[in-house]
């Protein structure tokens, strides 16, 4: 069987812990990589994975936990876009085919997805370089039926985005019965305090609220669900 250059690069790649193909600077992320790990692309910046690598596996394991595949929906928001895996696990794992508009404010990631995760850039079907904060605020009524927040700089959310008035502007920009999930790290006891406050919160705006542990280690998802009904 002949195989393909980028195949065989994939191959060597794979008996080696880390290869970098570029590292840069980001303004609002600092250090960023591009690496080949365990055969596979993927984005780290100085502490965490960005896209592809364990980020990736977070995501698959959440979306197989809560049955995605049974869920019904036209129009995703990804806040956090990064280089597009989650998106990407949408079209080929769910064969999603319906909109998809991601939010990223770091313009370096945006730059190093298109280069180097083509089909993670192409799986949106629009990438807004924007605040997501900003984005959410702006919006001001429902458009989405499943909103997915992914904003981190390194290891940590930026403490606007652990506020109730966020989780409400959330709740007003899914679509009546639409999903939102919500992903956090837990990088210390500060995060305890935080992840319980969102939760009290998630649980003031949204008919149902879950979280997913299983199988994600430091990882908590969050998952709520919009009332059916129309206020």
């Amino acid at each position: 069987m002949k195989r393909s250059a980028k195949d065989t690069w994939r191959r060597i790649c794979s008996y080696f812990d880390d290869v970098k193909v570029v590292t840069t600077e980001s303004d609002h992320s600092g250090l960023l990589e591009v690496v080949w790990t365990n055969g596979r692309k993927v984005l780290n910046c100085d502490h965490a994975n960005y896209s592809y690598g364990s980020l990736y596996k977070v995501f698959q394991h959440t979306f197989k936990a809560l049955h995605l595949q049974k869920e019904q929906f036209s129009n995703v928001l990804i806040l956090g876009y990064g280089a597009g895996g989650t998106a990407q696990i949408l079209r080929e794992e769910y064969q999603f085919s319906g909109t998809i508009h991601g939010v990223e404010v770091d313009e370096a990631v945006i730059r190093l997805s298109e280069e180097y995760f083509p089909e993670g850039y192409a799986a949106a079907d629009r990438i807004f370089h924007a605040d997501a904060l900003d984005f959410v605020r702006a919006l001001q009524k429902p458009v989405y039926d499943l909103v997915i927040f992914d904003v981190y700089i390194d290891l940590f959310i930026p403490e606007p985005f652990q506020q109730e008035q966020f989780v409400r502007q959330l709740n007003e920009i899914l679509l009546p019965g639409g999903l939102m999930i919500y992903n956090k790290v837990m990088a210390g006891k500060p995060d305890e305090r935080r992840a319980r406050s969102l939760q009290e919160a998630l649980g003031e705006w949204f008919a149902t609220t879950e979280v997913i542990t299983k199988n994600l280690k430091e990882n908590r998802m969050f998952v709520a669900r919009k009332s059916k009904r129309i206020s």
